[in-house]
Parts: structure tokens; C-alpha cells; sequence
């Protein structure tokens, strides 16, 4: 009888100091946009080789046009934006410029430059026209970022 009543004891104190405990993810889920290097050079390839693709760059811009992100991925590498200002679930437009290795070897410095160029306030401010005439290949992709989803952007074939 005494073992019983501890036992009930036990339960009734363990079910309330239970009561008010609450469930925590073990991480924090990303919202973002995700560009898959794989589907992005299938038509021409990832590689070194003349007319493969080496490098891409990405900027994503936001219903309004402005800039929200921008970033420089080797071919293999999937390119990754986490967290782009804005509402939670918002439109972008991202334009890719792909380059060959001889492209990119050759005019480095003007790429990176292009790619991480701000205006007089400290925004970020890419150099499309810059890109635009150094660019191997070219494609415009969408996206809707919605939150705690890392999304795929969808993308034309690269020309």
C-alpha cells in the first residue's frame, strides 16, 4: 500500500512539473533561396575547359528592384542566399552570370570588383553592365522565400 501511494505520488508530482515545459528545435530553420549548381551547368558543364562553366555569380533583387544579395560560386557549389531582407515571404529576381575559367582568370579582379561594388551610401551595388559584358553565359532565375524554407530558385538554361 505504501509502495502504491508513492508510486501515485511520483506520477501526480512528475504529470506537474511537466505541465509547463515547452518543445524546442535544436536548431534555428533557415529562409533563403537556394541556386542548385548541378541543374545550372548541365548544358555546358562544370570544369576548367574552354566553354565550361568555371565560376557564377548571383544577384537578388527584390520586387522593387533593389538588391537583397549578391555572391561569386565555384560550379560545383551550390549558390546559397539565407535570410534576404524583406517581408518573410517575399518575390526575387535573381540574375546569374556564368564564366568560363580563361573569362574569369583573365578578368578576376573586375569580376569580384563588379560583384561586391556599393553605391555612395555603403549599399550594395553590382556592376550589371560590367557583368553583363564579361559574362560567358547568362540566365535570369525566381524565387518566393518563404519563412523557415530554404527554397529553389527556379532558373531558365543558361545562353
Amino acid at each position: 500500500m505504501i509502495v502504491r501511494r508513492s508510486l501515485v505520488a511520483a506520477t501526480v508530482a512528475l504529470a506537474i512539473g511537466c505541465a509547463g515545459t515547452t518543445t524546442t528545435t535544436p536548431y534555428t530553420p533557415v529562409t533563403g533561396i537556394t541556386i542548385r549548381a548541378d541543374s545550372l551547368v548541365t548544358d555546358y558543364g562544370c570544369g576548367k575547359s574552354a566553354g565550361q562553366v568555371y565560376n557564377y555569380a548571383a544577384i537578388v533583387y527584390d520586387d522593387a528592384q533593389a538588391v537583397r544579395g549578391a555572391g561569386l560560386f565555384p560550379c560545383y557549389a551550390d549558390g546559397l542566399f539565407a535570410n534576404l531582407t524583406g517581408s518573410t515571404t517575399s518575390n526575387f529576381t535573381l540574375k546569374v552570370y556564368a564564366f568560363d575559367k580563361s573569362t574569369y582568370d583573365g578578368r578576376r579582379t573586375t569580376i569580384d570588383a563588379a560583384i561586391n561594388a556599393k553605391d555612395t551610401s555603403g549599399n550594395l551595388s553590382p556592376g550589371k553592365s560590367t557583368l553583363d559584358q564579361l559574362r560567358t553565359y547568362g540566365t535570369d532565375c525566381v524565387a518566393t522565400q518563404q519563412s523557415g524554407i530554404q527554397v529553389l530558385a527556379v532558373c531558365k538554361p543558361l545562353r
